[in-house]
């Protein structure tokens, strides 16, 4: 318990006091023996709050016929005060011979008043602001079953039940919790509460109220003599006596309810504990919501993974064919080459079409796995275990794309630390390639003849400081077309490519920046990107670096330095 939670304990054990200290001096006052204070509750009953002598039916609940409509009693008197609306807020009842004049009475009743405010005031704090932070811990669950169920246990214990019950239609869930954890209820308990606790749950939905049920109150809702008596009789069957109902919902529809019941020698509920009842079953209400719309959604997102793990499935296997029959085709060609001298004519015409067929099986093949990688239920899990040489990476796809650089007048550039020092980062060594191969993809594409691209691996000196160090930091730039600051956020997302006329008339799916993304997020790493049109584009990756020098392997291809790189350490051209 918190100092703050001590304070407000004495706070209340203290106005308490002082209420029994009023009670006494009333009995004083009037030559008294027995004195009882009433106030008005918003549940349209009236709440013994004092006792001469102190604790004799102190929290007992009074219907207000009892209070307002009771005539004079005969061995003693009584004074009914009024608010200035003329409602009656309080009853104080004496035995004693003397009655102070009216307008004493008034005050003594005014300052009573005040006192109960404070008093109810200070267990609110205690009940709703504590008990709210320790509810919606308890029901941060994505499962609503969970919700359910950890409701159940922290209503229970937050406001003094011995038992609770937590029953929801949409989902349809069920818990009990008692002190000891589950609790079963007999099987027919479970149906009366299913049954009739819904039932008034919906209408104290509607009302905005809670239901209160013990043997000598009902407040909320009409049970009628015969259903009451049902209630009351299974109630008394577990060993409860009385009953605490608030309505589960969320955006206008009641889903649920949740009953808090206590044993026979347990106080009443007092009216902070109904109000902080109906504000709690609210929060688990919408807790209830989100777990629900959580739930749906990992639903939805399984049912996309196999939809589309389906469709790669089906369209990998033709194209693996047709792979296959551009590879058996260009071995023909060539055998036909050397029997027939009209073969090397015919191999020249054939060659264009078949390295069409190739690439554009090539193409559909990645975004078909990039669509793969975008829908799997498990794109949150980390990429991190590996540990792989940025550096070595960046050799091996600059190399492999050098021959589609060169087809499209672009200068290559790679900018890497001298000699076959390596930079490693803590990352699956597949994924890392992924990421490299599609930024110098994009960067060779989306230019004109000409233009230059220039990839920049090293340590990112002052930025980002981790326990090893700086991380790598991995920068891919180009001096191309470029794009409008307005495109550049929603080009992470998947399908989105930019407006421009020239890279709209370029093949592309919109999938290369947001598998990107997403694998970047799983390598924890950073993405930023910064473009001018007709000025280029600047994509720098963060990555953490690792302390352990121990490589998985210099990248895919495992060397320091591929065939067709440059000598010269430090720049790699392709023109």
């Amino acid at each position: 318990m918190t100092e703050r939670s001590r304070g407000l304990l004495r706070s209340l054990a203290a106005d308490r006091a002082r209420l029994d200290v009023t009670a006494a001096a009333l009995a004083q006052t009037t030559g008294s023996t027995r004195v009882e204070i009433a106030i008005a509750r918003v549940t349209d009953e009236y709440e013994v709050i004092a006792t001469h002598p102190a604790g004799q039916g102190t929290g007992r609940h009074l219907p207000a016929t009892t209070v307002e409509g009771a005539p004079e009693p005969l061995d003693g008197a009584r004074h009914l005060h009024r608010d200035a609306s003329g409602r009656i807020r309080l009853r104080l009842l004496w035995d004693g011979p003397l009655r102070p004049d009216g307008t004493v009475l008034d005050r003594f009743s005014d300052s009573i008043v005040e006192m109960d405010r404070t008093l109810r005031l200070r267990h609110a704090v205690e009940l709703g602001e504590t008990g709210r932070v320790r509810i919606r811990r308890a029901i941060a669950h994505h499962d609503p079953a969970a919700v359910v169920v950890a409701a159940a246990g922290a209503l229970r214990e937050h406001l003094d039940a011995d038992l609770a019950y937590v029953h929801t239609t949409s989902p349809a869930h069920t818990a009990v919790r008692g002190p000891e954890g589950d609790a079963p209820l007999p099987q027919p308990a479970l149906e009366v509460f299913a049954d009739v606790a819904l039932r008034i749950a919906h209408g104290c939905w509607d009302a905005g109220r809670a239901f209160v049920l013990s043997a000598d109150r009902v407040v909320g809702a009409d049970l009628g003599d015969r259903q009451r008596t049902r209630v009351l009789r299974l109630l008394a069957d577990i060993g409860l006596a009385s009953l605490l109902l608030v309505p589960v919902g969320h955006d206008g529809t009641c889903t649920g309810c949740v009953v808090l019941l206590r044993a026979p020698e347990r106080p009443e509920w007092g009216e902070v504990e109904i109000r902080t009842a109906l504000e709690l079953g609210a929060d688990v209400g919408a807790a209830l919501h989100l777990a629900s719309l959580f739930a749906e959604e990992r639903h939805r997102a399984r049912e996309r993974e196999r939809v589309v793990t389906t469709m790669t499935h089906e369209l990998k296997n033709p194209l693996t064919a047709v792979s296959g029959y551009v590879e058996v085709a260009e071995e023909l060609l060539a055998e036909l080459g050397e029997a027939d001298p009209a073969g090397p004519a015919l191999a020249g015409r054939m060659a264009g079409p078949l390295a069409g067929m190739a690439e554009a099986a090539r193409r559909i093949e990645a975004i078909v796995t990039d669509l793969l990688l975008l829908s799997r239920s498990d794109a949150a899990r980390p990429l991190t275990t590996g540990r792989t040489d940025l550096a070595a990476t960046v050799r091996t796809v600059v190399a492999a794309q050098a021959d589609a650089a060169r087809a499209a007048g672009v200068v290559l550039r790679t900018r890497l630390p001298e000699g076959d020092d390596a930079l490693p980062v803590a990352a699956d060594p597949e994924a890392l390639r992924r990421v490299v191969l599609h930024l110098v993809d994009n960067a060779i594409r989306f230019g004109d003849p000409g233009h230059t691209v220039t990839v920049t691996v090293r340590r990112a000196d002052g930025l980002l400081p981790t326990a090893v160090g700086a991380p790598m930091l991995l920068e891919v730039a180009d001096d191309g077309w470029g794009m409008a600051p307005e495109e550049q956020g929603r080009l992470f997302s998947a399908f989105q490519r930019a407006d421009d006329p020239r890279v709209r008339a370029r093949p592309g799916a919109g999938l290369g920046l947001a598998t990107v993304a997403r694998l970047v997020g799983r390598l924890e790493g950073r993405i930023a990107l910064r473009s001018r049109p007709d000025e280029g584009t600047v994509v720098e990756v963060y990555l953490p670096a690792v302390a352990d020098p121990g490589i998985d392997g210099r990248g895919p291809a495992g060397a320091s330095r591929e065939p067709g790189e440059p000598e010269e350490p430090g720049e790699a051209v392709s023109a």
